[in-house]
């Protein structure tokens, strides 16, 4: 998925959140305004957030982090078909638990108010409302557990409105039963109980339409089975403590919280409640955007675009997290005046929570990382160090609790679960850095001080941040336009930081949709100066988007777009034509190059002819290309570059000619695997072995042919084995006869035998590539196919006869499928 179908999937399931949040918001308003801080406050919000502690850990957590990769893997690799059984085995079984949990969890209700509030204990009239209202909350567990179950389907086939939608009917449904409803009972908090079970039955009710509208509505059958099923068991048991690392630290606080002084829990609550709203409206929905994209992307082998989404993953969080948890820490007070300091709640709740507030604003950026980094894991089916790293931040963050707790009350429970946080985010980012899943070459100084930059400007209006106690005498208009004037300056105050800085962010979401792809020099000349980079990038291997990297973090440190320059033909394949010699095989076509480079988030792709280029001295070269028509403010070439008439220019020239005409010049490093560079020629040779492990190993993605299905002879229809052609335009590094994956453009893979060559039994012209697909009647013309060779089954040969060729593809075939499902 690219940035601008990421942002437009993000910006729909943080608008549907945002709306959902501030509904929130008014909630807890008319909370504050009815029940306060009070001991029966304290009851209801642990039966409340007992269901949703364990929906999030379970079902949202481990669940959906574990059963949306298996579903896409399986969408992607086997067919709708399939999955539909994936769905409806999972929905028997998943639905059979829940029905016992629940039945459990109300039976039981008294038992468990004493595990998760103990401290209650020294109020039974507390600690028996707690399980009344339990037993109504309970049940939502359930429902919302089915819920989340139909979200991560309709997410996963590309259908985020209704999921996002769907919280909005919780804080209706509260709303609703704390103005009607409340009056009418005693103790009030009883009607928000049975408020929160209606919302979980509207909630799943709407779900079904949906469904049906997407053709994946799961029917629970026990009989029906799939291998996937196990697959997610498997993934789900240490996935519990993965991503759900932060809401088992908040229960914990909740625990001890119930220890403290009344009101603890409620002041916790408040402060909690104003960080899920950033949280939920960037990082949660940015992580629920980037699962299903990074899953496929996996699925697919497309490394590039796995790198590409998760890169903008980070920097989202980054440039929208850190400012929103300055504003919460700066304004804590006038915020939580505002919002909550009515009727039952007074000056001191205002005061304690705001504390509370502050130390949790100092954690957001965590949280946010933790959302963004841990679905990498999942995509990769990776639980086991999202597990660890979990466990490990889990005792920290259990051993700060007893730190701080008693000399800070429930201000240490909350800076405890901050710091926690930062120590989770921490290991998960080096965890990817490890396995060099994901990584920065270098890391960005001039971002991060230009962000340092605007939020110091921001962190200057602190001054005008008025106390809760002055706002005693004001209504709520007066707070509310108060409070709007104030995080307006320091809104404006750090976008104006940050545009003075040079950042220029917007770019950041938009960076896919303005490639432009560049022929020749007639009428060439762009208008912004560029961060540029030359060479031929066959293959667009391991060094080539080492270089990109490199390019791509000189670009963000200036603010600038990136530019790609590459030669048609490239220079070996021109000079080899000039002396009657063979030109080394092309590891890509032109376009297969191109998209390629996209992938990596290159702005513009210029292509040369090289012979124009090659008649123009060093100097011109630079005067004209470089300066006049690419506005270079910064090159990037590798050791080896060599430009101009005769080859006479060089790095050294150009770090002469550079400083002279206004732009700086890089050396990129040389990138090697076991001692050697990596370069096109070792992954020729590779491929020249048929060694497709060593050629995807250097190329980091598996050896592919990307191409049209064009018309062929029907030869192949006609024999029984209709097949999918693609013109070759060049002559690939690899021939004859392969088993191989094809995928189709919306992701499906076939187990395929395929023909790479001239078709000698039938007296072939150019260079082809014939495809058959096992188990497969589709209509493939005009589609773009991928076809990954993995293994050599025989040289092209010619055949006797037609009937020969028919038992010799037959052949084939059957040992290629065999290959491929062993």
């Amino acid at each position: 998925m690219n940035a601008p179908r990421l942002v437009r999937s993000g910006v729909t399931v943080g608008s549907w959140t945002m709306a959902s949040r501030v509904l929130g918001l008014v909630r807890d308003v008319i909370f504050a305004q009815l029940i306060g801080a009070s001991a029966a406050a304290d009851a209801f919000f642990v039966a409340f957030k007992i269901p949703n502690f364990l929906r999030r850990l379970f079902a949202e957590g481990a669940f959906a982090q574990s059963f949306v990769p298996v579903l896409a893997a399986t969408r992607a690799q086997e067919g709708e078909a399939s999955m539909q059984r994936l769905l409806n085995a999972v929905a028997a079984r998943f639905g059979f638990i829940l029905i016992i949990v629940t039945a459990f969890g109300v039976m039981t209700a008294p038992w468990i108010a004493m595990v998760f509030a103990p401290g209650f204990a020294d109020n039974p009239a507390q600690l028996q409302l707690t399980g009344e209202l339990l037993r109504w909350t309970f049940p939502y567990l359930g429902l919302v557990s089915l819920v989340a179950f139909s979200g991560s389907i309709l997410n996963t086939v590309g259908r985020f409105s209704v999921p996002a939608a769907t919280p909005i009917f919780l804080n209706l449904s509260l709303i609703a039963a704390a103005v009607w409803f409340a009056p009418l009972m005693d103790p009030s908090v009883r009607a928000l109980a049975i408020g929160v079970l209606i919302a979980g039955v509207i909630q799943l009710l709407i779900q079904i339409p949906p469904l049906l509208a997407a053709g994946c509505l799961p029917i629970p059958r026990w009989s029906e089975t799939h291998p996937g099923v196990g697959k997610i068991l498997t993934l789900m048991v240490p996935a519990l403590f993965g991503v759900s690392v932060s809401q088992i630290n908040l229960l914990l606080d909740t625990v001890l919280a119930s220890l403290l002084v009344s009101g603890s829990v409620s002041w916790l609550y408040y402060s909690d409640r104003l960080v899920e709203l950033p949280l939920g409206v960037i990082a949660i929905a940015v992580s629920t955007v980037i699962l299903p994209a990074l899953s496929r992307a996996f699925a697919q082998s497309d490394a590039e675009s796995a790198r590409a989404t998760q890169t903008w993953a980070i920097w989202v969080v980054m440039v929208l997290g850190w400012p929103c948890a300055l504003a919460l820490m700066l304004f804590a007070e006038p915020i939580l005046s505002t919002l909550f300091q009515y009727g039952a709640m007074q000056v001191h709740d205002v005061q304690q929570a705001a504390a509370s507030l502050m130390a949790y604003a100092a954690g957001l950026p965590a949280f946010m990382a933790i959302k963004v980094l841990a679905p990498h894991y999942f995509a990769r089916q990776d639980t086991a160090t999202p597990v660890r790293v979990g466990l490990i931040a889990m005792v920290a963050n259990m051993a700060m609790n007893l730190m701080f707790v008693w000399s800070m009350g429930h201000v240490g429970l909350a800076l405890a679960t901050s710091l926690s946080a930062w120590l989770n985010a921490g290991l998960l980012l080096r965890g990817l850095s490890q396995r060099g899943w994901y990584r920065w070459t270098n890391i960005p100084w001039r971002p991060i001080a230009q962000l340092s930059f605007g939020l110091a400007v921001m962190a200057q209006c602190v001054w005008i941040a008025p106390t809760a106690e002055s706002f005693i005498d004001l209504d709520v208009w007066e707070r509310s336009i108060r409070l709007l004037g104030i995080l307006s300056l320091a809104g404006l105050a750090y976008l104006a930081a940050l545009w003075l800085g040079g950042v220029r962010y917007t770019r950041l979401f938009h960076r896919r949709r303005s490639m432009k792809l560049a022929f020749g020099l007639t009428d060439f000349v762009v208008s912004t100066p560029q961060v540029v980079t030359i060479g031929n990038f066959d293959g667009v291997h391991l060094g080539h988007q080492h270089v990109i990297e490199q390019v791509r973090a000189a670009a963000t440190e200036r603010g600038l777009p990136t530019c790609a320059v590459v030669f048609e033909p490239q220079p070996r394949e021109y000079f080899a034509a000039l002396r009657g010699m063979v030109a080394p095989a092309r590891l890509m076509t032109l376009s297969s190059k191109v998209h390629a480079l996209a992938g990596l988030g290159v702005d513009t792709i210029w292509c040369l002819k090289f012979s124009t280029v090659r008649a123009l001295t060093a100097e011109a070269f630079v005067d004209d290309v470089l300066m006049h028509r690419l506005r270079t403010a910064h090159l990037i070439v590798g050791d080896d570059f060599r430009f101009g008439c005769d080859r006479r220019g060089d790095f050294g020239l150009l770090a002469e000619l550079g400083p002279r005409t206004g732009f700086s010049v890089a050396q990129s490093e040389t990138l090697a695997l076991d001692g050697q560079r990596v370069s096109s020629s070792r992954i020729r040779s590779a491929l020249e072995r048929y060694d497709f492990t060593e050629a995807a190993r250097l190329l980091g993605r598996p050896y592919q042919f990307v191409g049209k299905v064009c018309y062929g002879r029907q030869l192949g229809r006609t024999l029984g084995f209709p097949t999918a052609n693609i013109r070759l335009s060049r002559r690939p590094p690899i021939a004859g006869v392969f088993a191989c994956e094809a995928i189709t453009p919306d992701g499906q893979r076939y187990t395929a035998v395929a023909n790479i060559g001239t078709r000698p039994t039938v007296s072939g012209v150019g260079v082809w590539l014939e495809v058959h697909l096992h188990k497969a009647s589709l209509e493939l013309y005009g589609l773009v196919l991928t076809v990954i060779p993995r293994f050599f089954l025989r040289p092209e040969h010619k055949f006797a006869s037609v009937d020969a060729l028919r038992e010799g593809i037959a052949a084939d075939s059957a040992r290629a499928l065999e290959l491929l499902t062993a």
